[in-house]
């Protein structure tokens, strides 16, 4: 942010729109901003280029409009980019100077104060204040190997910034602050050297600086971003009294190895993140921040010492080229994502001091082959998601929880070897089971095409089968009861036989089994979970059990393969999405209990030509032509007999090309049964002359004799 060096003696006498770009007059090729009546501001006309050149001197005072106004402050970028200013002389007047109004004036040689003035001198063509304790201002153009005189105790912002023209800089043992920004792009200045008693340094302090190369620290603080984007920076000498680094501080910088020292109590998140010529690192600080390696992508070797206390979020993560790892004895925390995509990274080595191997802490690390996780560690959670090379890990007699997808799509994972003495997990051939062996936790994704489940297992765990793409059929035995939420999403099973003690199938069971191709739902199974079966592409058969009320949110949303659909009798609900993208559906059987259909059920169903609809009430349909059902205008509505009025008469079913008897109803009295009553009712419309035309049960367009005969024939099941 833009803000006014203010001094001790100078009272402000105008607020922040001093930095504003804008101005209210010009005078003699000076632009000005008037505050009040008397206060003005040499300020820069909207950061025109070269809106001045030559020797500018600023006079104490100015005539417009017949007033006279005392100049008695320079705003912020009041002479930004003038690439032909050669000089500016600061009158008697001038009390306030905003940080460095002279960048990107590469030819300006000197900035010149009047003896006089109270606030202000100059040295050399440097600007300074009155008691040269700050130094303000240093001319882009001035060629120099500067040694800043030893009175100073701060550097102002932007005091050298972008002053291509210095070649080095020494820095006194007096300085106590270096500024935001103040040697920003300097782009000859090669070393720099902070003495010990500087105590306050702001952003950027020498970012950017293209050709340093090596700097050496003395004192405890590096300031954020302070070298970010030094490309040619490798040696960074840290002194005995450093203890913090700054965030983002080597950002992008050329460093090639470097050694944090144990004295480090604060680095900041990202310090040497996307160091791209890195290639080791030592580290003797407690913490390692968050990001603080991220995309080091040419480490290859990490040491830590034991007294590393906290591995941050994402700490390591993208360091593409680090082999191995072996965290510090002293370990007790690792943040989220810390080693995420340090895909050449085949080992890693746990120690006991960790408690918990938190969530994607070794995601997409496509090299791992080993981990071993020392005694000691309490919780897995999701650390290993993705890592298709991982073969075997180790459960210590310590670990007490392990997450639902900790070991997801890792698929070269053949086995866990459990610890004998852990009381919360066994193995039974390598598959991951709790103590008593009731439940299944984890079947690894490598372990074999074909599984027979241990009778006296009860409960299949939530993702316990998930992404085992190579699994192509699971024998369940009759003591399981309980099936987790997405057991087996993303298997590569064809076909399974479930037992008929599950009464549910919780949400996503088998979701993205795209090798599925047919599945009897057991009769006792009353319940379906939402996305049950969503994406199963190869599915082409469902038998439905009997008791069935409701197809849930999506349960077969992307069974591309599925031709033809009957719905159970005690069916109730289709809710939203149930067939959408069924790409191959054609004919679907809809029972009577139905009577609201959302307009998404069939969405994108463009192969649906017959709808059979058994409600002799149309049932409320949203929008029917393009949605549930898709283009109606070439498809087939079949209908009870005595319903077919109200649907060819319902605005949401009338759309359909052909709206016909469902194929033997026989059943004219809508009682649900064909019987005498139904002849009686026929032959009274004979007789009458009035029968309606759905009575024509034969369709020969009359209704007769023949008719009853339909009937009867029906009655004695002819």
């Amino acid at each position: 942010m833009k803000t006014f060096l203010r001094f001790a003696s100078v009272i402000c006498l105008m607020c922040s729109s001093l930095i504003s770009n804008a101005y209210t007059f010009e005078v003699d090729g000076i632009y000005y901003t008037r505050y009040g009546d008397e206060v003005v501001v040499v300020s820069h006309d909207t950061f025109e280029q070269g809106l001045y050149s030559g020797d500018v001197v600023i006079p104490q005072s100015v005539t417009y409009d017949n007033v006279t106004y005392s100049v008695t402050a320079i705003g912020g970028d009041a002479f930004y980019d003038c690439p032909e200013l050669n000089s500016v002389f600061i009158p008697r007047s001038i009390k306030q100077i905003s940080y460095n109004p002279f960048t990107f004036c590469p030819r300006l040689k000197a900035i010149n104060v009047a003896s006089d003035n109270e606030f202000f001198c100059s040295e050399q063509g440097v600007l300074f204040s009155k008691d040269r304790a700050q130094l303000l201002a240093f001319p882009g153009g001035k060629v120099a190997e500067y040694v800043v005189p030893g009175c100073v105790t701060e550097i102002g912002q932007d005091a050298f910034r972008d002053c291509d023209s210095l070649v080095s800089v020494t820095l006194p043992d007096s300085l106590i602050k270096i500024a935001a920004c103040a040697f920003e792009c300097c782009d000859k200045i090669q070393a720099i050297e902070i003495p010990a008693t500087v105590t306050d340094i702001g952003m950027h302090a020498f970012a950017d600086c293209s050709s340093l190369q090596q700097a050496s620290i003395h004192n405890q603080l590096i300031g954020k971003m302070m070298f970010q984007f030094c490309g040619n920076l490798s040696q960074v000498d840290f002194g005995e009294n450093l203890t913090t680094i700054g965030e983002r501080a080597f950002r992008s910088s050329g460093l090639t190895s470097v050694n944090i020292p144990a004295s480090v109590t604060s680095v900041g998140d990202g310090a040497f993140g996307q160091c791209m010529q890195l290639n080791a690192a030592t580290i003797g600080c407690a913490t390692i921040s968050r990001a603080m390696f991220a995309y080091c992508k040419s480490l290859t070797s990490v040491q830590m010492l034991d007294n590393v206390k906290t591995i941050g979020e994402g700490a390591f993560s993208s360091c593409s080229q680090l082999p191995e790892i072996t965290l510090g004895s002293g370990v007790m925390s690792i943040g989220g994502q810390a080693f995420m995509e340090c895909t050449a990274l085949r080992s890693a080595v746990i120690p006991g001091s960790l408690r918990v191997l938190t969530f994607e802490s070794f995601w997409r690390c496509t090299s791992l082959e080993t981990v071993h996780v020392g005694e000691g560690v309490q919780e897995i959670q999701t650390a290993f998601k993705e890592c298709p090379a991982l073969a075997h890990i180790n459960i210590p007699a310590s670990v007490s929880k392990i997450s639902t997808g900790a070991f997801g799509a890792c698929l070269a994972l053949q086995g866990f070897d459990v610890a004998s003495d852990n009381q919360y997990f066994s193995e039974r051939d390598g598959v991951l089971y709790n103590k008593a062996g009731t439940a299944l936790l984890i079947y690894p994704n490598s372990h074999g095409a074909h599984y027979s489940i241990p009778d006296g297992t009860t409960t299949i765990e939530q993702n316990a089968f998930g992404g085992c793409k190579r699994l192509e059929s699971v024998t369940i035995p009759n003591s399981v009861t309980l099936i987790g939420d997405y057991a087996f999403v993303g298997c590569g099973i064809t076909h399974i036989d479930l037992p008929q003690t599950i009464t549910t199938l919780k949400m996503g069971t088998f979701s993205a089994c795209s090798n599925l191709e047919e599945i009897d739902i057991p009769p006792t199974v009353t319940q379906l979970g939402e996305y049950c079966f969503v994406d199963c592409s190869s599915l082409r058969r469902i038998g439905f059990p009997p008791q069935l009320t409701v197809i849930p949110l999506a349960a077969f949303e992307g069974c591309s393969s599925l031709e033809a659909v009957v719905l159970p009798d005690a069916l109730t609900k289709i809710e939203s999405w149930a067939f959408c993208r069924c790409d191959t559906l054609n004919r679907v059987d809809i029972p009577s209990g139905v009577n609201y259909i959302p307009g998404s059920a069939f969405y994108f169903c463009d192969d649906l030509t017959t709808v059979i609809c058994r409600n002799p009430i149309p049932p409320v349909c949203e929008s029917c032509a393009s949605g549930a059902f898709g283009d109606t205008k070439r498809d087939t509505l079949c209908v009870p007999r005595v319903a077919l009025d109200a649907y060819r008469n319902a605005s949401e079913w009338k759309r359909f090309a052909h709206i016909v008897p469902i194929e033997g109803d026989y059943d004219v009295t809508s009682d649900r049964k064909v019987d005498i009553a139904d002849v009686n009712v026929l032959i009274s419309g004979m007789l009458c002359g009035n029968a309606p035309d759905w009575y024509d049960l034969n369709d020969d367009s009359q209704v007769d004799i023949a008719d009853v005969n339909v009937v009867i024939n029906a009655m004695l099941g002819k």
